[in-house]
């Protein structure tokens, strides 16, 4: 009876003993903090892995983390520019995980002609741009980026047209003028400037300066070489990212111009005083122009002039009279001639209110999904941005997508495949836009502007006159199309020892096409002759590389 119950309660205490271990094993809930062991800043998407298993997970936007596991588990934390840390969960219910940055200054990579090369191994002189400059600001061409932000180089915006390519100058040039511009490599491709890329897009810019950096290039890098790296997957990263950016452009205009009582008041004392050394000047005085008091309001019969067909109307300069005093209750203006002494009657047109728009809007829209794991990583992007000129009915659109992937095929084989493609289109300033800022701003302000009907006249012709008036007669249509095609294998055949076989197809096209209807060339002259023109160019280009 004894044994028995010996044996009972010996039974009873394994039971016990086993149930405690069983309890000891199961799994439990976990939670986890993970920050930057530097700068304590929370880190989201960091990937969470059980050791062993191919249960992982990421953390959230604030850095935390939940998983039910069990007190054997081991943890293994990894995530981008970061060195991978590995925690034992044992009976902890909360963990707070530090990340190190593996990132050191000095041997930062940089793209070079080779391939790539630690900072701190480089002789030639080699910069990179912060990838914080193309994070800010709206631009239409990443080459506006590096003025200001790399030693030696010189960005010179020579155009104000939407969608203008700065030149580009890498210490002083290399012709007598100062001028030539750098080569400019994507991805392994030369191409004719950077207008088309999409700076979202940009992982890296390297500029390569001397002969040391350059040599690989031979002649054609005489300038300097850019370097433009397009962004990959990430291992261990899964995320969908939009942006959106948008800017206001203002004229920058540092003069504060004459208004037209002013205007009158200077220039009819000019004409006076020159006429006293070549008394012809003293004609311009009571001749048809913008301070000459020869413009008509109506004709002998009373009927009101149209500055559209006859050229005395298109100033608004007169002596006041009952034939035109009915235009004070228009909005026109009185002063005192300096010259004469009489009464004057004008109207002061501000010419830049019709030529140019007060403010232009560009805006800059891009969603981008990166990812990837040990068998392979992605990059697509689709990017939109459209910036309207200061001068009327300008703009440039462009449309971008960009898709870059990375395979391991095999252990010893991998491949990268990438397609980089933009449509573009544009409207510049009909009459050239040097020209057009010039008259916008420094026209003489006693413009008629308008006749009595309301119609806009066009002044004293088409290219010197009020833009708005014929701007829809005048049809221009310009747009390009670019695609990139990339293909590369590398076959790895000892660990120091790999060939790189690749592929780069380029096709470029290009379409402008003018029409014109009929339109107003001066007061009077209309051209009914119908002009119409077209060009189309293509370029089609293959490039293929092997380096062992």
């Amino acid at each position: 009876m004894y044994s028995n119950l010996k044996l009972r309660t010996l039974l009873s205490l394994s039971i016990l003993m086993g149930n405690m271990l069983l309890a000891q094993a199961q799994d439990h809930a976990v939670r986890g903090k993970i920050t930057d062991a530097k700068t304590g800043e929370l880190l989201g998407n960091v990937t969470v892995k059980v050791k062993g298993s191919s249960q992982s997970l990421q953390t959230n936007a604030d850095g935390t983390f939940s998983i039910s596991t069990n007190p054997n588990t081991v943890l293994i934390i990894t995530s981008t520019g970061y060195r991978p840390y590995e925690v034992k969960v044992g009976q902890l219910n909360q963990l707070d995980i530090k990340l190190e940055s593996k990132v050191e200054q000095m041997d930062e990579v940089v793209v070079v002609g080779y391939g790539k090369m630690k900072k701190s191994n480089l002789t030639g002189s080699v910069s990179s741009l912060d990838k914080k400059v193309l994070e800010t600001g709206v631009r239409s061409n990443p080459a506006s980026a590096l003025a200001g932000t790399i030693p030696g180089i010189r960005v010179q915006q020579t155009s104000g047209r939407p969608g203008a390519v700065p030149t580009v100058v890498l210490r002083g040039g290399t012709t007598y003028g100062g001028g030539g511009t750098p080569l400019v490599i994507v991805d392994g491709l030369i191409r004719n400037g950077f207008n088309d890329i999409n700076q979202n897009d940009i992982e890296s810019i390297d500029v390569l300066k001397d002969a040391s950096a350059t040599a690989i290039y031979g002649a054609r890098a005489a300038n300097g070489v850019i370097l433009i790296t397009t962004k990959r997957g990430k291992e261990g990263v899964s995320n969908i990212t939009l942006s959106s950016k948008v800017g206001v452009n203002k004229l920058n205009n540092p003069f504060d111009f004459l208004s037209a009582k002013d205007y009158l008041n200077w220039s009819r004392k000019g004409v006076q005083v020159s006429g006293q050394y070549q008394p012809s000047q003293l004609n311009q005085l009571t001749s048809v122009g913008p301070f000459g008091t020869g413009n008509k309001y109506k004709d002998d019969k009373g009927n009101i002039l149209d500055g559209n067909l006859t050229s005395n109307a298109v100033w608004s300069t007169m002596l006041l009279d009952d034939t035109n005093r009915e235009l004070l209750q228009q909005g026109w203006q009185t002063m005192i001639d300096p010259v004469t002494g009489k009464e004057l009657i004008f109207k002061d047109f501000d010419y830049a209110k019709y030529a140019l728009r007060d403010a232009s809007l560009t805006q800059d829209y891009n969603i981008a999904l990166q990812g990837g794991n040990d068998k392979g990583k992605y990059y697509g992007s689709v990017g939109k941005y459209n910036e309207k000129g200061m001068p009327i009915n300008t703009f440039y659109d462009r449309t971008t997508f960009v898709l870059n992937g990375e395979y391991k095929v095999k252990p010893w084989l991998h491949s990268l495949s990438g397609v980089n493609f933009a449509y573009t289109k544009w409207r510049d300033a009909i009459n050239g836009e040097g020209n057009y800022m010039t008259r916008a701003l420094g026209a003489p302000p006693t413009m008629r502007g308008t006749n009595a009907n309301g119609d806009l006249l066009v002044g004293r012709d088409y290219q010197d006159g009020n833009p708005l008036v014929n701007d829809d007669k005048f049809i221009r249509k310009n747009l390009n199309q670019k695609l990139t095609l990339t293909q590369a294998f590398t076959i790895n055949f000892l660990e120091n020892l790999s060939l790189r076989v690749s592929g780069n197809w380029f096709f470029n096209q290009s379409t402008s096409e003018s029409f014109n209807k009929d339109y107003i060339a001066s007061p009077g002259n209309y051209v009914r002759t119908r002009n119409s023109s077209a060009s189309y160019d293509k370029i089609y280009n293959q490039t293929y590389n092997a380096v062992l």
